[in-house]
């Protein structure tokens, strides 16, 4: 059965393929962005999305933000104008909830990996498989295989599952067979691997400038294993790798090298399955290069699909003349092409392109899959240390105050989240007396927060180190860290919480006892207020090496 299904798809890829002009042949190299919001049918937005359809032909969308059930509703209205059937891709690192509503929101890489148990990557991954197939969305572009081996990363940090090459392949591998057992297909990234750089690629361009040889020992084992399993895509990180990279002037980002993807990744690694860049629209490329121009050369490269860029019409453009100019062979883009369509059917579009509404009702954010995200979140809640032995704080404790130390984030970012902070201090005040204040990243008010805090029995400090695109750093401020300390100075027992970056750990006083979730999503503000009520135990493992000095502003 296994065998003729194979045959039936690649039957198709063929006959499709054959029927296909050349402008429809490049278009299905791009896959431009859209929103999972209500967009009517006379709109410019509707206008825009059809005329990528209809023109030029293009692979399908990566969705951002918006809700699940009209996310479905979209797609449907979309594929039945594109003559090829759509593949619809988005980044749900955190579920199918960390970007729609009314998904079910999971714990990103590193929470996972504190569970301790590698079934919880498959466990979010069968359930993100479930979801996103329900609203018809085929790739993941998850999970993270990067290696976070720089504490000070400001983009990879948590997304990443561990500072370990090895830990890092075998939780990979998991999600990786769970997700495409359930039809999904998972996408590796960043290869060659952007744990280890101290900027965003979304505002600059990081220079990984580490030997081949700590290369090929650190970021590369993660990826091969992932090939080696069966990974059915990967993307490519705009990062330059000297090392691997070494016909360049070392400022070439990885997504534009033909020596690292297909020199590496395909020749080396023997990858067959389908490579998209990450996006074009990212400061790493689009402030260095015209958009045309970085398309070309990301095929050039060896990738299969470009993603978001800043000018779909333009990149259609520049691929069509590269190929009229002999600079693209037709065969390459072929290639391509067939990858591209072969993914569509091993997603089993050549059979059924639509989605059913009312299965989006049955399956999105079931109880079954909102109780397994729940249960997920508060196995990693990870206790660091106790030494005045606070935990737990009885229920009905009058003497408490819950101070918000609130950190900086894109206003994208708000998107479809809560305020940081915000569940953490309504589940405070469900369980205690607590007063409550809170306090930016930009300055705090010392004098305020000894007064606030003087006649306290103990101080549950929520310290908010969210890893976001274009924030540029994950350090705690210098207002959050003086907050810390003057608690500390006024002998205030202090239980401390870090939603986010662990790293920031070392700011927190010894004598405070510390809490770690590896996440900023407000389900893991839930999770710690059970562990500090005692309603269920810190059972998690921290996955990576943490600093434990503490420091003094």
């Amino acid at each position: 059965m296994k065998e003729q299904d194979e045959a039936e798809q690649a039957e198709w890829v063929e006959a499709t393929l054959r029927e296909m002009t050349l402008e429809e042949r490049v278009g299905q190299l791009l896959m431009p962005d859209t929103t999972g919001v209500l967009i009517h049918e006379e709109s410019a937005e509707f206008s825009r999305l059809l005329h990528a359809i209809e023109k030029l032909a293009v692979a399908g969308f990566i969705i951002f933000n918006g809700d699940a059930l009209t996310t479905a509703a979209l797609t449907n209205r979309l594929q039945v104008r594109a003559r090829v059937p759509l593949l619809f891709a988005s980044d749900f690192e955190g579920g199918v909830g960390m970007q729609l509503r009314g998904g079910t929101r999971l714990p990103r890489a590193m929470a996972l990996a504190a569970t301790g148990d590698t079934e919880s990557a498959a466990e979010a991954a069968r359930i993100t498989a479930h979801e996103g197939r329900a609203i018809g969305v085929h790739v993941n572009f998850y999970p993270v295989l990067d290696v976070n081996n720089n504490p000070a990363n400001p983009i990879i940090n948590t997304r990443a599952f561990s500072d370990d090459p090895e830990m890092v392949s075998n939780w990979g591998a998991a999600f990786i067979r769970a997700a495409q057992d359930a039809r999904q297909i998972a996408t590796a990234k960043h290869f060659p691997g952007h744990g280890d750089t101290s900027l965003d690629s979304h505002i600059l361009l990081p220079i990984l400038d580490a030997s081949r040889e700590r290369l090929e020992r650190i970021e590369l084992p993660p990826f091969r294993a992932a090939v080696q399993r069966g990974v059915r895509a990967i993307m490519t990180a705009h990062i330059a790798v000297p090392a691997l990279d070494p016909d360049s002037d070392g400022t070439r980002p990885a997504t534009l090298s033909p020596a690292i993807v297909d020199g590496i990744l395909r020749r080396d690694f023997g990858f067959k399955g389908i490579v998209f860049s990450d996006a074009l629209n990212m400061g790493a490329v689009a402030e260095r290069y015209e958009t045309g121009e970085a398309t070309v050369q990301a095929i050039e490269a060896g990738c299969d699909v470009v993603l978001y860029m800043p000018d779909v019409e333009r990149s259609h453009a520049a691929l069509c003349d590269a190929v009229a100019r002999g600079r693209i062979t037709k065969e390459r883009i072929d290639e391509s092409v067939r990858r591209v369509l072969q993914a569509k059917a091993w997603c089993g579009l050549h059979l059924e392109r639509m989605v059913s509404l009312d299965n989006v009702w049955d399956v999105v954010a079931s109880p079954a899959h909102a109780s397994t995200a729940r249960e997920l979140f508060e196995r990693s809640v990870t206790l660091i240390r106790d030494p005045r032995n606070l935990l737990p704080v009885e229920r009905g404790r009058e003497r408490v105050a819950a101070i918000i130390l609130k950190d900086a984030v894109p206003v994208w970012a708000h998107a479809l989240r809560e305020p940081a902070g915000s569940r953490f201090s309504k589940d405070v005040q469900t369980r205690w007396r607590a007063r409550l204040i809170e306090s930016s990243a930009d300055a705090a008010d010392l004098e305020q927060v000894r007064a606030f805090v003087r006649d306290c029995d103990v101080a549950l400090v929520a310290v908010c180190a969210r890893v976001a695109a274009y924030k540029g750093s994950v350090a705690l401020g210098q207002a959050h860290a003086e907050v810390l300390r003057a608690l500390d100075e006024a002998n205030i027992p202090t239980i401390a919480t870090i939603f986010g970056n662990p790293y920031v750990l070392p700011h927190v006083p010894e004598r405070a006892t510390t809490l770690l979730t590896f996440e900023s999503a407000v389900e893991s503000e839930t999770a710690a207020v059970r562990v500090i009520a005692g309603e269920v135990p810190a059972r998690g493992q921290s996955p990576v090496a943490l600093p434990q000095e503490s420091q003094t502003v």
